[in-house]
């Protein structure tokens, strides 16, 4: 999964636990922390849908499974009973977990340049182009001629 999905889904995860969380009133304090945490974590790196670069991509990734291990762990050591709490806990620990896990955190290669952009001279590719250009652009004049040839120089 590319990173910019990654911060995308993150996003959203954060907002539907914010959401969540009003719906809480014992619990709603700590579960809008947990989306505040992750919602921090996917603005302040360095990708696509960033706001600030003061996180790297190694950083963010350790911070996904820190999220990962507090979510799982919250309602155990908070010492929470509230059913709701627990189910959200664990489902958002699960679904940071298949995430982290799903992304490609490294960051794409440039792309690479083409034959003709570094030696000067059009590639294999290039010529097939001008070639079918030439082709679609005078194909069927050339073919109309050698017809009309054909007719005026056939003895009748």
């Amino acid at each position: 999964m590319p990173f910019w999905l990654h911060q995308a889904l993150e996003y959203a995860l954060g907002a539907g636990l914010a959401l969540a969380a009003v719906g809480m009133p014992g619990s709603g304090p700590i579960v809008l922390a947990g989306a505040v945490l992750i919602v921090a974590g996917a603005a302040l790196t360095d990708g696509p849908l960033g706001g600030w670069s003061l996180l790297g991509r190694a950083a963010h990734r350790a911070l996904d499974h820190a999220l990962v291990l507090g979510f799982a762990a919250a309602p155990l050591l908070l010492g929470r009973h509230d059913p709701s709490l627990w189910i959200l806990a664990e489902c958002s620990a699960a679904a940071l977990a298949v995430l982290s896990k799903a992304t490609v955190y490294a960051k794409r290669p440039p792309a690479a340049e083409s034959d003709a952009d570094q030696e000067g001279t059009p590639g294999a590719a290039r010529r097939a182009g001008v070639l079918a250009g030439q082709l679609a652009r005078n194909g069927p004049r050339a073919v109309g001629r050698v017809i009309g040839r054909r007719r005026t120089t056939r003895p009748r």
